[in-house]
């Protein structure tokens, strides 16, 4: 009897264990993704106002992937939200730095001027 029920309970634990370790380690990746977008943001507010220009990039840290996906728009002192004409000539640039790993995905959006 004892065997039997060890062996229905058993695989029921495996699993119920296997998704809880699965859930542990996205937090973990939001949390490093967030730190890789923050030290990438100071990155490019140390840049000079026209040497900011968009890329990406992958980088692994811990054993995973990271993709790293800068986003750099000139908007229209009118309304700093209208990117769709990302080529005009202004003042404030848009920067949005997205970093992402297979679980997890962190923005961070922020606005630079060129006045000092």
């Amino acid at each position: 009897m004892i065997i039997v029920i060890s062996a229905i309970a058993i695989p029921v634990l495996l699993v119920m264990m296997g998704q809880s370790a699965r859930l542990g380690v996205q937090p973990e990746q939001e949390i490093t993704a967030s730190n890789l977008g923050q030290a990438l943001m100071e990155e490019i507010w140390s840049k000079d106002f026209d040497s900011i220009t968009g890329f990406s990039n992958t980088i692994t840290f811990g054993g995973v992937t990271f993709t790293q996906n800068v986003e750099v728009c000139n908007v229209p002192d009118s309304d700093l939200n209208d990117t769709s004409a990302c080529s005009i000539s202004s003042d404030y640039k848009r920067i949005r730095v997205a970093v992402s790993s297979a679980s997890s995905s962190v923005e961070i959006i922020t606005l630079r001027t060129n006045y000092r």
